[in-house]
């Protein structure tokens, strides 16, 4: 689906500060009110937090002293001090209604919608700022996924201020964009982006030389391209080159749980996947998806891996900041031509957004393997059931939230995806009953991603992870209870040579430190490789 991007909005909430700024009532001004209000007017902020802090001391009952506060407290960003100031100043005499419109931008940058439009309404009532209380209001309906409404606020706004008319032209865009995307037919998604095509244009012939107009000119060529591609459709094939020093059989993390081969090889190594999104995304919404990975060795042909992957994701809305969901995969895999293993897994999940730029999700999971060829029987039985819980947060860099598609649900096409970089820390418990005993462990793994924006076209991925293994049972053969720490660190560069072609450039190093020496491992691979995306 489109993704909706947010323009920074500081210069223009410092233009209405300016254009729509009222005197606040008289009052008696000490010399360290005085002080202060002269230091944040001249934008001295630090330095007037001191001089009106004396000032509130010395007058807690006045409410401009606390004004000046909220007013500073915000300016610096600190939300949570502003709004304690801000919530003061409208219970304290003289009453300065602006203060109220002051609160409700500082809950819009916190996100706490709700307030923030309760607020907005008394505003309106009072009469504060009338054009300036609409464009917020718009803003924070925004936030609250009520588009259309949100429409209506910053068509108020624009007719009740021709300084507002470009910004709010630039919104009525974002609202009618966000509201394609949620659209239940494609005749409402064609009319709504349709919609947001003219106001972007509006934006242009208004001033064609701010930064908003070479915004809106982005998105007008990104929906014109829009228009030529499928609706529903997204897939992506790529090919690497991989130089491994230790092959193993599973080409994913937990290698304490395979036995290394300590032999090194180069491999083919072919991914693909295909989705599946329905237009009609909202409240009910699900997808499906495809997905492969295939290697091919030089030399030890025995190692080669093909393995496919199915999933069906249904997820529901709750309310504006959270939904709920659960994926349903199965994977089958074979291994120099032999089936070797399927695995079907449930996943229930629970996503919140906290703020504008962050995101925690929790999961519950249940797995079920079952080895086809070749597995030992007895002690040595790996067939398993797999519990496993995990939290996860997410901080975005330069986009809200609001663009990001939660990891458990995500079918990531690569790194060019919606957000510019985000970090990630993640914790996760895991029990693995096998059926051979000298398998089934409980485990605990930390992990972290950072993916950061390089250049236009670069981005850079590091991850690290931990997993401490717990195994239940003392080992059948060497007499004692195994205890494994696994680790790893991973880097992966992307540069995008144009819309749908990747280059990727990969280094990754695992280990395992157990205190049987048996299964004691060191890996490194290096991987070059492109990835070409039709969406």
């Amino acid at each position: 689906m489109y993704s909706v991007k947010k323009l920074s909005l500081f210069v223009v909430i410092c233009s209405l500060f300016i254009l729509f700024s009222q005197p606040v009532p008289a009052q008696t001004q000490g010399p360290d009110l005085q002080k202060g209000i002269a230091e944040y007017q001249q934008e001295n902020y630090e330095e007037a937090l001191d001089s009106l802090m004396k000032a509130r001391n010395a007058q807690p009952k006045s409410s401009l002293p606390a004004y000046y506060l909220g007013m500073t407290y915000k300016n610096l960003e600190n939300y949570g001090e502003a709004r304690k100031y801000l919530k003061s100043t409208i219970a304290l005499k003289p009453e300065i209604k602006e203060a109220v419109l002051e609160l409700a931008e500082v809950n819009y940058d916190m996100g706490n919608y709700q307030e923030a439009y309760d607020l907005l309404v008394a505003a309106e009532k009072e009469n504060v700022r009338p054009a300036q209380t609409a464009y917020v209001k718009g803003l924070v309906l925004l936030g609250m996924d009520r588009n259309l409404e949100a429409v209506k606020a910053f068509q108020t706004a624009r007719d009740l201020s021709p300084a507002l008319v470009q910004a709010a032209n630039y919104q009525i865009g974002q609202a009618y964009l966000k509201e394609g995307n949620t659209a239940s037919s494609q005749e409402e998604v064609d009319s709504y982006f349709a919609e947001a095509e003219k106001s972007f244009q509006a934006v242009i012939e208004n001033n064609p030389d701010t930064d908003m107009a070479a915004f809106a000119q982005n998105f007008i060529e990104l929906l014109e391209k829009k228009k030529q591609e499928p609706k529903n459709i997204r897939a992506y094939i790529g090919v690497h080159r991989q130089y491994d020093d230790n092959v193993i059989l599973k080409p994913g993390d937990d290698i304490g749980l395979e036995l290394p081969s300590n032999q090194s090889d180069s491999r083919w190594v072919i991914t693909g996947g295909l989705e599946y999104i329905p237009v009609k995304r909202k409240p009910l919404d699900y997808s499906a998806h495809y997905s492969f990975y295939k290697s091919i060795h030089d030399d030890l042909s025995s190692y080669d891996v093909d393995s496919h992957s199915v999933a069906l994701f249904p997820s529901r809305i709750i309310d504006d900041i959270s939904k709920v969901g659960v994926a349903l995969r199965y994977n089958h895999t074979w291994v120099d031509d032999d089936e070797y293993l399927g695995m079907a897994t449930i996943t229930p999940t629970y996503t919140r957004h906290i703020g504008k730029k962050h995101t925690i999700q929790s999961y519950l999971s249940y797995t079920t393997k079952d080895f086809l060829v070749n597995t030992s029987a007895g002690v040595e039985d790996r067939d398993a059931d797999v519990y496993s819980a995990s939290v996860s947060w997410f901080s975005f860099f330069k986009q809200d939230r609001g663009i990001f598609v939660p990891f458990m649900e995500s079918f990531e096409m690569s790194a060019f995806g919606e957000n510019e970089g985000y970090f990630n820390l993640l914790y996760e418990f895991s029990k693995e009953a096998t059926d051979g005993s000298n398998w089934e462990y409980i485990g605990n793994k930390v992990g972290v991603i950072y993916l950061i924006p390089l250049l236009q076209n670069a981005k850079l991925r590091l991850a690290g992870d931990v997993k401490y293994l717990d195994f239940t049972n003392v080992h059948t053969v060497f007499n004692k209870e195994r205890r494994d720490i696994v680790y790893g660190v991973s880097s992966l560069l992307f540069y995008k040579f144009r819309e749908d072609l990747d280059l990727q450039l990969l280094y990754s190093f695992r280990s395992d430190d157990s205190n049987i020496g048996l299964y004691d491992y060191n890996r490194n691979v290096y991987s070059i490789g492109l990835e070409y995306r039709y969406q």
